[in-house]
């Protein structure tokens, strides 16, 4: 809903949204707004308490507060000022619309202080895709995904998505209402159990997807889990189809944590495994980590039986 009011709001014929017009990004003549691509941390505005993004405060507008000027867009677009042609004019048009819907969509960026991602992987899918018809791929996932999807609202945790066999999860970045609607957690707030969450949703996979075949041997599924907490960012990227996502060296890191880790298992690294202190491990020899050199990880020992696992899902989800 956040998303649609942005990129449905009003506009006028310079594709400007009321608010941007009277004030670009500030309320300063001084504070021009950021060229094409700038940082979303200077276009971003204050942040409610329930996660969404607020539409900046109107003011006055002077003569020097103009969000882009001509010479501006003309350095952009590499024409020469003095050109006044319906097809410059037009250029113009279009790369001011461009900037302005650009502003829009930075808006909706949040910094997070901790989180914890899962990455989660189907074992000889590589292998098995190539010897079954496409139906039969989709189908597969289908089947599988559905049973994930479905434990999504129990661990009030995040879907991020899908690609291939890859299945990508956050915990601690939105949050649930009464009416099971989320919205994302405002700057600086913290869900306490983001790692619990995401550890509890990695052991129902493990059990949800033993219950799915492969379509060329008939063995259960076999996934990899990979788990990594800290500091995050989210946001919606892109002009065409535009979509929430998360980046930083985090979701890097858990994405690490699940290529190098084994079937069956689940694999954490040392800041998740802290903040699961209940939990038995087992130390590995570590991982390798562009710029951050090796660190230490861990693997899942626990198993359970049926009635423990029932009695936890409906704990938890209480």
């Amino acid at each position: 809903r956040h998303v649609i009011a942005y990129l449905t709001q009003p506009t006028n014929a310079y594709g400007e949204d009321d608010d941007v017009r009277r004030t670009g990004v500030g309320c300063s003549g001084s504070n021009r707004a950021s060229p094409v691509g700038a940082s979303a941390t200077h276009a971003r505005s204050s942040r409610g308490a329930n996660g969404l993004g607020k539409v900046p405060p109107r003011c006055r507008r002077t003569a020097n507060s103009s969000p882009r000027g001509d010479a501006d867009i003309d350095r952009f677009i590499g024409v020469p000022s003095e050109s006044a042609s319906r097809g410059v004019t037009e250029l113009r048009q279009l790369a001011r619309q461009h900037y302005h819907n650009t502003v829009k969509v930075s808006k909706l960026a949040t910094a997070h202080k901790m989180v914890t991602i899962l990455f989660s992987d189907i074992v000889g899918f590589t292998a098995f895709s190539r010897q079954v018809p496409a139906i039969t791929v989709m189908r597969f996932l289908n089947e599988l995904y559905q049973k994930l999807d479905a434990l999504l609202d129990i661990y009030k945790v995040y879907k991020v998505e899908t690609i291939g066999d890859c299945y990508v999860v956050a915990g601690g970045l939105v949050r649930y209402d009464e009416d099971g609607l989320c919205t994302v957690l405002p700057e600086g707030e913290i869900d306490e159990l983001h790692a619990v969450r995401v550890m509890e949703f990695a052991k129902a996979m493990l059990k949800a997807s033993r219950e799915v075949t492969l379509p060329t041997t008939g063995e259960p599924v076999q996934v990899r889990l990979g788990l990594h907490s800290g500091p995050a960012m989210s946001g919606v990227v892109g002009s065409k189809m535009p979509r929430f996502t998360v980046f930083g060296e985090t979701v890097e890191a858990a994405h690490r944590m699940e290529s190098s880790g084994r079937p069956g298992r689940i694999h954490v690294s040392g800041v998740t495994k802290a903040l699961l202190r209940r939990e038995a491990w087992e130390q590995t020899e570590g991982v390798q980590i562009e710029g951050r050199g090796r660190i230490d990880t861990y693997l899942w020992l626990g198993e359970e039986d049926d009635d423990a696992y029932k009695q936890r899902v409906m704990a938890v989800y209480l």
